[in-house]
């Protein structure tokens, strides 16, 4: 559903994915672990190039929030605000990707007993 060209399809399973890890608590390393298994993660950050600057922003944030724990900071661009360069993103065109969530093929150790 992530590669939809409808704004609002999109918007509200970004909010999901959102508030999912929002209320992970203690389990948000198992929900990550299993977003980036079903490639969640990579069509997130394909999002990151929508034409939408709403769906961008989201994309955004949940990368940020989220998934950017283990990056390390580029000392290039220590102190760049992070809207600065918003209009990089804005005229790519989207990719289209393919996502299909499907609960058996999430079915990992790290996974098993977490109803998604």
């Amino acid at each position: 559903m992530l590669n939809t060209r409808d704004v609002q399809v999109a918007q509200v399973v970004l909010d999901g994915i959102s508030n999912i890890l929002a209320a992970a608590g203690d389990n948000l390393e198992q929900v990550t672990t299993a977003i980036e298994e079903c490639g969640g993660l990579d069509l997130i950050e394909a999002l990151q190039e929508h034409t939408n600057i709403d769906i961008y922003r989201l994309a955004y944030d949940i990368i940020e929030r989220y998934f950017n724990e283990g990056m390390i900071d580029d000392p290039n661009t220590a102190g760049v605000a992070e809207d600065e360069h918003l209009g990089d993103f804005i005229s790519v065109p989207q990719v289209p990707a393919t996502f299909q969530f499907d609960a058996d093929q999430c079915n990992t150790d790290a996974t098993r007993g977490f109803d998604f």
